[in-house]
């Protein structure tokens, strides 16, 4: 089943009896990371802030099996930093910018801003609904042998969309 697909969807509720020891010992343990963030010089945040982006814009697209250069999504990582608002000019460039615009957090998602990364994600490349709710089904699978799929994600029908 997949979790478009449960009764609750999209409005879950959870019992905090059930999370409350596991949060307090995440907070417990972000609490010493802070600290050791906090203890490092400017230089040697950025430093790592970049290597964090980086690695995670390379291992998201890996798992798709798409190839990002590190070094050009850091650069493009510094870039992007530098030129705020700039339009992207490499794939590079646009991915970089869609990762730092969802960690820096902020309002609650909305359609335009969902929209936005959809073209930034898919910057360069031709992509049919990009930036808007898509109109056909999306299945993706992992084929171990020819004619054998197995299917690792199955997307809400079109219809389940906003239109």
């Amino acid at each position: 089943m997949q979790i478009w697909e449960s009764h609750a969807w999209p409005n879950f509720r959870h019992d905090p009896s059930l999370t409350e020891g596991r949060l307090a010992a995440f907070s417990a343990r972000l609490g010493a990371i802070t600290g050791l963030h906090h203890a490092l010089t400017p230089d040697e945040r950025r430093e790592a802030f970049l290597r964090a982006v980086t690695t995670e814009a390379v291992a998201s697209f890996a798992i798709e099996g798409a190839s990002l250069p590190a070094a050009q999504v850091q650069a493009s990582v510094v870039a992007s930093m530098a030129h705020r608002g700039a339009e992207p000019v490499r794939r590079s460039d646009a991915i970089a910018d869609l990762m730092l615009q969802a960690r820096a957090g902020g309002p609650p998602l909305d359609t335009p801003t969902l929209w936005h990364w959809h073209r930034l994600l898919f910057h360069g490349l031709e992509v049919e609904d990009k930036g808007r709710w898509r109109r056909f089904a999306i299945i993706i699978t992992r084929s171990a042998t020819a004619g054998r799929d197995e299917v690792l994600y199955a997307a809400p029908p079109p219809t389940a969309s906003p239109q």
